[in-house]
């Protein structure tokens, strides 16, 4: 086993940031970024045309659970829409949200249109022994994206 007592503190863990350290990883991290931002823009591109918003109702605090749903639903959407016309709108209304509970509806218009949003069921998602987790906030999102089944043809 290498010793380091530079990076060492009296029970063995790191005590400081070496800056050698710092430049080793920056490097790599900057190896693999441009391979990174070319698989998320890839992924995307069917769905770049589509404004993704969210709302929350008077009285929904945004917390962490909060910008999870968001961008949970977000991902979602754009994975089920495959070609939205440009401009398309897809709006998350968070109804209600607390530690256990998060209820919320989906509303979308097509960017041709430019009328009025359509809007889908609300759903909700609450557990009574737990809190909210990323792995339920990520089922709410599935479920509410498939229960909307968001169709920008029939507008």
């Amino acid at each position: 086993m290498r010793e380091y007592p530079h990076l060492r503190s009296a029970k063995g863990c790191f005590a400081r940031w070496q800056p050698d350290m710092q430049d080793r990883i920056m490097k790599r991290i900057g190896t693999l970024l441009p391979f990174v931002v070319a698989t998320s823009m890839a992924s995307s591109a069917g769905a770049e045309s589509l404004v993704f918003e969210c709302q929350a109702a008077t009285g929904v605090t945004m917390t962490e659970n909060f910008r999870l749903a968001c961008s949970s639903v977000e991902g979602e959407a754009r994975k089920r829409l495959d070609a939205p016309p440009a401009g398309s709108t897809v709006r998350l209304e968070v109804m209600a949200l607390d530690q256990h509970r998060i209820s919320g509806r989906l509303s979308w218009r097509s960017g041709q249109s430019g009328g009025s949003f359509t809007h889908g069921p609300a759903i909700s998602t609450s557990i009574s022994d737990a809190g909210l987790n990323a792995r339920t906030i990520a089922k709410f999102a599935r479920d509410l994206v498939q229960v909307s089944d968001i169709d920008f043809n029939r507008l």
